[in-house]
């Protein structure tokens, strides 16, 4: 009998415990999202398995704070919901899935489900003339600067994060603030480095989010030296995203950077390097380069023999090179041959082989 009454009893409690309680497995976006994420809940089991049994999923789901947008059922066991527009940047959504819906087993939440996740800031991602690859040696000082963000920034906290940074001997303010001015989107006209701005595996369906902020030093920068444009890499509302430092320098005094030797006989000058006052630079090294073609030989280097025949080039040439002759021997007999028709020109000896151009 006691075998018997056993059963009995087993048969008894497993009739009247009824299924497991519903469970969620997942949810998405975790802890952070970016403006264009969608938000989904995964059950355990099947919710809404046929049509005569489907759970209305606006009865059960809902997003502080309010986001219009498409909810409905992606699958039997997984809830979608996809915003109509952009979630706003630095704001945090408490998702709240009710216990008052049974699954398709007759199973419930043993309690309301809620979860949090937070939208991250504008994440800073290029910027001109100043940026993560590209370090100026020449910035004015009023240049007006501008930083690529992934989203619509907040112009005041922006302003509060942003400055420059200069090293301690420089003249003037160790630190400078940068005010924004305005944002706009990423146009056509924009160079390639604001349209890949976020590198190729971007996700390109958030590319219309991304703003150009224009900003202004608040006092001019001093001259000749090292700096750097200081900004949140993340602008957030609390602060705690980490740094960038981008480096660069402002010009100063103008002076030669380089100089040299003509490379072969009667060549002009080299033109020294390009600064920011390159135009006066620029201008005196082609008055120099004009003098120089004025003065360049206008004969002698011979082809045939020791001396040979006269030869006449033009401004424009190097007799050296125009007759083939290379090396530092070349050089030496075109150097000797031009001191001797000088001299005969001059009167001090006379040379059949010589003859002036006629």
């Amino acid at each position: 009998m006691r075998p018997l009454h056993a059963a009995v009893l087993f048969l008894s409690a497993s009739t009247t415990s009824g299924p497991e309680p519903l469970k969620i497995l997942r949810t998405a976006p975790a802890d952070e999202a970016t403006p264009t994420s969608v938000v989904t809940v995964t059950f355990d089991r099947p919710v809404a398995g046929s049509l005569d049994r489907t759970v209305d999923p606006k009865a059960i789901f809902t997003i502080a704070p309010a986001v219009k947008g498409r909810l409905e059922w992606r699958d039997p066991v997984t809830i979608r919901f996809t915003p109509a527009a952009p979630l706003a940047s630095s704001v945090e959504y408490t998702v709240t899935v009710a216990s008052t819906f049974a699954a398709m087993d007759g199973s419930r939440l043993e309690a309301p489900y809620r979860f949090t996740f937070r939208v991250r800031g504008p994440r800073l991602l290029t910027g001109s003339p100043v940026s993560g690859t590209r370090h100026p040696k020449f910035v004015t000082p009023t240049t007006r600067f501008e930083l690529v963000y992934s989203t619509p920034t907040d112009l005041e906290r922006l302003a509060a994060t942003t400055h420059l940074e200069f090293n301690g001997s420089c003249a003037g303010r160790g630190s400078i603030r940068l005010k924004p001015l305005d944002q706009r989107p990423i146009t056509s006209k924009d160079s390639w480095d604001y349209k890949e701005a976020g590198g190729y595996q971007r996700d390109r369906s958030a590319d219309s989010l991304r703003r150009v902020v224009s900003l202004t030093p608040d006092a001019p920068l001093p001259g000749a030296c090292t700096g750097e444009l200081v900004a949140q890499s993340i602008l957030d509302r609390e602060g705690t995203s980490a740094y960038v430092r981008w480096d660069f320098q402002t010009y100063g005094p103008l002076r030669l950077l380089n100089a040299g030797c003509p490379s072969r006989p009667g060549a002009p000058p080299p033109l020294p390097h390009r600064t920011d006052r390159a135009g006066v630079q620029y201008a005196r090294a082609r008055r120099e380069r004009a003098a120089a073609r004025q003065h360049q030989a206008r004969a002698v280097v011979c082809s045939q023999g020791y001396l040979g025949g006269v030869c006449d080039v033009g401004p424009r040439g190097s007799p050296q090179t125009a007759h083939g002759i290379h090396g530092r021997g070349g050089h030496d007999h075109y150097r000797y041959l031009r001191a001797a028709l000088h001299r005969q020109r001059r009167g001090h000896f006379h040379d059949d082989r010589l003859r002036p151009r006629r």
